[in-house]
């Protein structure tokens, strides 16, 4: 799952660095965060981590397991969608143009 989502997070950015920094934000800190602040339980239902140890049995459980089954789901599928967005964006700006004809210039007139 996290490797799915870190090429998806390059193919967005478009910087490997930048990728796996955020990567690496959204695996580590931010859930131990979401659980110290109050109502942190529920950001961390929709973050990769939760779902998948439920699925491992290795938290308990906190959502059925088909919740749990769609969230994984959305990581994987929802910034894949953007990443195809966004490379057909940019390869429509990329296109090259037709070259025009250089225009004759009159020396006579």
């Amino acid at each position: 799952m996290s490797t799915l989502l870190g090429l998806v997070l390059g193919a967005i950015l478009r910087n490997g660095v930048v990728a796996i920094s955020v990567l690496v934000v959204l695996m580590v800190p931010v859930p131990f965060a979401g659980r110290m602040l109050p109502g942190g339980e529920a950001v961390n239902r929709i973050l990769p981590g939760y779902p998948a140890l439920q699925l491992i049995e290795q938290m308990p459980d906190i959502m059925p397991d088909a919740a749990a089954f769609a969230v994984l789901g959305a990581w994987a599928v929802v910034p894949l969608l953007i990443a195809v967005l966004a490379d057909k964006r940019v390869s429509q700006r990329c296109v090259p143009r037709t070259r025009e004809e250089p225009r004759q210039v009159n020396a006579l007139a």
